[in-house]
């Protein structure tokens, strides 16, 4: 159970001002409403957190199998349809029509198997009857996806990458920007500043920062307040760890000393400085809420991503998505059933759908991890398949 953001877990007490000016309605006015704005994004974080959980928990052990099964019977078809293809008595009772139709179908397939992982017996047979070897797609494909990148971001971005696809191209240029950023932060702090661990969204990633300079050891002269910061430190470190963007913002308010239910009590100036802290933290919740929907919004369609009730509206997208797996299934099973028989052969060809095998240079979702936010969670990817 996460804690609440406002919670003080402790010892520290508020700071008070005695003589300063006391804070104007207009400033009390701002501070509650960045607080409830707060409040608010905290517990959507919560339910989004709760609801891509599930979804995880759903895709594993209900999407994957399916897509398993899927692939099992996609990658069955290709076989069969290269057997007949290279069995000289059966290839003569179809039309050279038919046959090249076949092969069209036989690679549109093939490219579904190899999308979700190498199988190299697929991949000769897709080979045999592709019009291009998928090796110099794929060559193609990262050349592009290599000038897109640095035309974008700079040519250092993918100089020196040994990346095999565009998936590890764009893990190599959001390495080498990470390091570029923490160079020039860590130029900026001092040498003395400890170094940002991988792995954590871009929210996530700049509170600890900001919490590591502020929190810094040997900058606090007095032992009792360095005490302090040294155990917020110890726990700034224990939910870097885990991701938890709701722990760090709680401890940037302890550390700040702030008193949300009395705002009356601070002086203008130090209320002033609360509600900054507060607009920092309500663009960290927006942008860790914007990287979480994204994905899911893009996978949901024209109709897009209904803001409320994230796990129905999860529930209802895996849904869809396993009545798409057994439509494809079914459409498959009846369609190689007629293949399968030599009378019905030729129109179980012209029923099968195809869909050009020529390259596709470049996927659009990769290209928009790559141009606008390399630290976003990749794109879920539709399930594809041909009857």
């Amino acid at each position: 159970m996460q804690r609440d953001l406002f919670e003080d877990p402790g010892s520290t007490a508020v700071v008070r001002v005695g003589d300063a000016a006391p804070s104007s309605p207009r400033t009390r006015s701002r501070f509650n409403r960045l607080a409830e704005r707060v409040r608010a994004l905290q517990l959507e974080l919560i339910a989004w957190q709760d609801a891509l959980a599930h979804f995880h928990r759903r895709a594993e052990t209900e999407i994957e199998p399916l897509l398993g099964e899927l692939r099992r019977e996609q990658r069955g078809a290709v076989l069969e349809f290269a057997a007949v293809l290279a069995d000289e008595q059966a290839g003569r009772k179809l039309s050279a029509k038919r046959r090249s139709r076949l092969r069209q179908v036989l690679v549109s397939l093939a490219n579904d198997v190899l999308e979700h992982g190498p199988d190299p017996e697929i991949e000769a047979v897709s080979d045999r009857y592709s019009r291009r070897r998928r090796a110099d797609q794929r060559r193609d494909e990262l050349a592009l996806a290599e000038a897109l990148i640095g035309g974008a971001l700079g040519r250092d971005v993918v100089a020196g990458h040994s990346a095999g696809s565009i998936e590890e191209l764009i893990e190599h240029a959001s390495e080498h920007l990470r390091g570029q950023d923490e160079a020039a932060e860590g130029r900026a702090r001092g040498a003395a500043e400890p170094r940002v661990p991988d792995g954590a969204t871009h929210s996530v990633r700049d509170v600890f920062r900001r919490l590591s300079s502020a929190l810094h050891p040997d900058r606090e002269p007095d032992p009792a307040e360095r005490a302090r910061k040294t155990a917020l430190m110890q726990r700034v470190n224990v939910a870097y760890g885990k991701g938890d963007l709701l722990e760090l913002l709680a401890i940037q308010f302890q550390l700040e000393q702030i008193d949300p239910s009395h705002p009356e009590r601070a002086s203008e100036d130090r209320l002033a400085e609360y509600c900054e802290v507060l607009a920092e933290q309500e663009a960290a919740l927006q942008a860790e809420l914007d990287a979480m929907r994204e994905p899911l919004r893009a996978a949901a369609g024209p109709a897009g991503w209904p803001r409320a009730v994230p796990r129905t509206a999860i529930d209802q997208l895996l849904d869809r998505d396993a009545r798409d797996i057994a439509r494809l299934r079914s459409s498959l099973d009846a369609g190689m059933r007629a293949f399968r028989d030599p009378a019905t052969r030729g129109r179980a060809i012209d029923g099968f759908e195809v869909r050009d095998d020529s390259v596709e240079l470049l996927d659009g979702a990769l290209l928009a991890a790559a141009l606008s936010d390399l630290d976003a969670p990749p794109r879920r990817r539709r399930p594809r398949g041909r009857r």
